[in-house]
């Protein structure tokens, strides 16, 4: 796959659908492989009935020092707030695109 440029790899993680319904592995599995070409060790935390999971990174090395990532991806629909835009779909907006990142 090799390194993709930031839009491009945005509208791939946008275009899992990761409601709460669905499995959320594909997305999880696109990321560790993603990843594990630049050379990123990751490990799956697997739900009890294994549909779902959180992903562990690791950057740098395995000691004091290093960076350890975790995130539990999920969508949240802004039903009648997209306008014209479909969900899981990256609009082709010039210069700009808007994200939202909360960190817990």
């Amino acid at each position: 796959m090799g390194k993709l440029e930031t839009q491009d790899l945005i509208a791939k993680l946008i275009s899992f659908d990761t409601t709460s319904a669905l499995s959320n592995l594909d997305l999880i599995n696109f990321i560790a492989d993603y990843l594990d070409e630049f050379g990123i060790s990751s490990i799956r935390v697997f739900s009890k009935d294994k549909t779902k999971a959180n992903l562990i990174a690791t950057i740098g090395p395995e000691r004091d020092g290093g960076v350890v990532l975790q995130g539990t991806p999920m969508s949240c629909l802004l039903r009648g707030r997209l306008g014209k835009q479909t969900p899981f779909n990256f609009p082709n907006l010039t210069g700009s695109c808007m994200a939202e990142v909360r960190l817990i």
